[in-house]
């Protein structure tokens, strides 16, 4: 992982905040962005897609429907049975969503920060 003294420094893409933030990989990245661009898509075609077996894919889909970039709507076919097929959340409530994960890790953090001295005095007492 990157230092976010390293971060600060240099010019940082989208798509790295939105994996960064949600904690997806490059695939999954590319499936977020593949479900944004059409207005539902299926496991299979997906997983033409992404090149990946269907097994993966669902597993990338399913990180996806957990972190509420995604959802899932089991579509009825005519010939009978039925057919999941997923869609984006939309720009606007990913944008919130990774605003409040921002949040939570800003305070997370601002709060270890206040202990910091502490904390090095004490394991430096320790080391002795």
């Amino acid at each position: 992982m990157d230092s976010l003294h390293s971060f600060s420094r240099r010019e940082i893409r989208c798509d790295s905040v939105l994996c960064s933030l949600f904690g997806i990989n490059d695939v999954e990245c590319r499936a977020f962005f593949k479900i944004s661009k059409m207005a539902s898509i299926s496991l299979d075609d997906m997983a033409v897609y992404l090149h990946k077996d269907k097994s993966t894919t669902h597993r990338c889909l399913e990180k996806l429907v957990s972190l509420g970039l995604c959802f899932k709507e089991s579509k009825s076919l005519e010939a009978g049975g039925h057919r999941n097929v997923y869609t984006a959340t939309s720009p606007k409530k990913v944008k919130e969503e990774a605003s409040r994960i921002l949040e939570d890790f800003y305070s997370t953090m601002k709060e270890k920060v206040l202990y910091l001295d502490e904390y090095i005095e004490m394991e430096i007492r320790n080391l002795l």
